[in-house]
């Protein structure tokens, strides 16, 4: 008896941190992680060569669509394939219509060096936001593509939400910043 109530205390604490870490419940943090998945694939489904550059993400049902893409007409209809989703609550579509650039490129319209640059920006941003050591930062998700930085997740104060995106501003090689931040949770 002893032991399961210890083990029981034990899951209480573990489920307790998920929440502190991301500001969501073990729950949430399946059921976004579900209707990302559902998102992606249906975008997938379109065999459309444009879907590798949308961005997908999910905060309480709330999906974020980021990234660039060859037409106005699909950027409506990718807002309306994630609205299809079971469990989406609203759909932010930040997709840029830009046309295909020409040249070598490792993935639609991005160049090499491109890819190598995202990654390190959006390295450089992670890191000065952990060096602000600010109580949020495990709970924003940084994506970058083509020098766009797009932030995701929620942030204590309109305050926090502010200085994040200062912070993202002034990494060396971001063209913009994109902010999917939500204060409170």
């Amino acid at each position: 008896m002893r032991d399961m109530v210890a083990l029981v205390l034990v899951g209480i604490v573990l489920l307790s941190g998920c929440t502190a870490m991301t500001g969501k419940t073990a729950g949430q943090t399946i059921d976004d992680a579900q209707i990302t998945a559902a998102v992606k694939t249906k975008l997938a489904q379109e065999k459309l060569g444009t879907v590798t550059r949308i961005d997908v993400d999910t905060t309480l049902g709330t999906v974020y669509l980021t990234g660039v893409i060859e037409s106005a007409p699909f950027k409506a209809h990718a807002t309306a394939l994630a609205r299809q989703v079971a469990g989406v609550r609203d759909v932010v579509n930040n997709l840029k219509v830009q046309a295909p650039s020409a040249g070598a490129s490792v993935g639609p319209g991005r160049a090499a060096g491109q890819v190598v640059d995202d990654a390190s920006i959006t390295a450089a941003v992670k890191t000065k936001l952990a060096g602000e050591k600010l109580s949020t930062v495990t709970k924003i998700d940084v994506d970058t593509r083509n020098g766009i930085v797009t932030l995701t997740g929620n942030v204590d104060s309109e305050a926090m939400r502010q200085r994040v995106l200062e912070i993202a501003r002034q990494v060396q090689g971001v063209q913009d910043v994109v902010s999917n931040l939500r204060v409170g949770s």
